[in-house]
């Protein structure tokens, strides 16, 4: 059976490293690797704001995420509760964390 198109022929490390096109994105803070994300995230961007649906869809999640009627979601963490709460506030979100009683 012949490997798929993608797959290195040359399964030793130096082969898999040639065949790696984008090996060089391994390098998370590379300039490669954030040129790469730079470019993507313009493409993406670009195709995103183009779409005349995209401002409409953006107002309405900007509305539920930043609502002040919000719920908060709940989980049990260990002999606790706990939630993950973003608002004006906490832009960056707090954990928050409490007993069973006292909720």
């Amino acid at each position: 059976a012949t490997p798929p198109p993608h797959f290195p022929r040359d399964l030793s490390p130096e082969g898999v490293k040639a065949a790696d096109d984008h090996l060089a994105l391994e390098e998370v803070d590379g300039a490669e690797a954030r040129a790469f994300v730079a470019a993507s995230n313009e493409k993406a961007l670009a195709a995103l704001t183009g779409d005349r649906r995209y401002e409409p869809f953006r107002q309405q999640a900007e509305a539920i995420l930043t609502a002040t009627d919000r719920i908060p979601g709940v989980s049990f963490l260990g002999e606790g509760l706990g939630n993950f709460w973003q608002d004006a506030a906490n832009p960056k979100g707090v954990w928050r964390r409490t007993t069973l009683d006292s909720y």
